[in-house]
């Protein structure tokens, strides 16, 4: 082939696809133009101080209609009624829980006061009991000392020893000497009085027995119930059962003379009796 009809062949050929492109663009295709963006207008206002013209702008101007975007829908706020609702149950909730603390508190305050009842009670009677085994152990040595008293007492001629005085006269017969449970015998006749001390602490001698002092002419016998320390010494002294003298101030008068008496040392405090006898003077 020669070069002019390569010429030709390629030009009809380009025409033939220019065409066949145009059919198809103007057939099947759609150009879509996109709108352009329009723009706001906006009025600032007149003012005095403004330069340029003032007036009117003649003319039809239209205004573009602005598209107010719709508001968002808030989300759904609790209404008022589910408000108090809660507050109501929380607050139920908070009474019950103060009330139940309060209930228990006060259960607790029962309980300690019942026991401190209880434990209280417990005291009083073990005092009580304490008390009564004290009076009974008081009562036992009260009577084992009168009936020491009262066996020591009887008779002049026995165990023990004591203090007396008196005057008198009269005629005595017989071998021993009086007062002496191992002489053989005496008999005599007079008249007389005077006093007579007899002691008897358990395991202790008597050192000292001290004489009432008194101005009253009674006759009869006080019997004291003593309580003497390890040196000796009377720490206390009272009256005993058996005392026949009703006299508060002979009484009183034994009492300070069993008082001021002094015994033999020991172990520990012992207990016994000093027995006055008084004649008439």
């Amino acid at each position: 082939m020669s070069r002019k009809s390569q010429t030709y062949g390629a030009i009809g050929s380009f025409l033939a696809c220019v065409i066949v492109i145009l059919i198809l663009l103007f057939t099947f295709m759609n150009i879509h133009m996109p709108e352009e963006d329009q723009g706001v207008e906006v009025a600032f206002g007149d003012t005095d101080f403004g330069g340029g013209n003032a007036g009117d702008i003649s003319g039809d101007t239209s205004t573009p209609t602005l598209t107010t975007p719709p508001e968002p829908t808030p989300p759904p706020a609790a209404s008022n009624n589910d408000l108090l609702t809660q507050e109501d149950e929380e607050t139920l909730a908070l009474k019950q829980q103060a009330k139940e603390k309060a209930r228990q508190e006060a259960l607790e305050r029962e309980r300690q006061r019942k026991e401190q009842e209880r434990l209280e009670a417990e005291r009083r009677e073990k005092e009580r009991l304490e008390e009564e085994r004290k009076k009974q152990e008081q009562a036992k040595k009260d009577k084992a000392n009168s009936v020491m008293g009262n066996l020591f007492g009887q008779n002049h001629n026995g165990t023990g020893s004591g203090t007396g005085s008196g005057t008198g006269s009269g005629t005595t017969t017989g071998e021993g000497h009086e007062g002496n449970p191992a002489g053989k015998g005496r008999t005599g006749t007079g008249e007389g009085n005077g006093t007579g001390t007899t002691g008897n602490v358990s395991g202790r001698k008597n050192l000292s027995l001290q004489k009432p002092s008194y101005n009253k002419n009674i006759e009869g016998v006080i019997i004291i119930n003593v309580r003497v320390n390890a040196d000796g010494k009377v720490i206390d002294a009272k009256r005993a059962a058996g005392t026949t003298i009703s006299d508060a101030s002979l009484i009183n008068a034994c009492i300070s003379a069993a008082k001021a008496s002094k015994f033999s040392a020991g172990d520990g405090e012992v207990s016994g009796t000093i027995t006055y006898r008084l004649n008439l003077k």
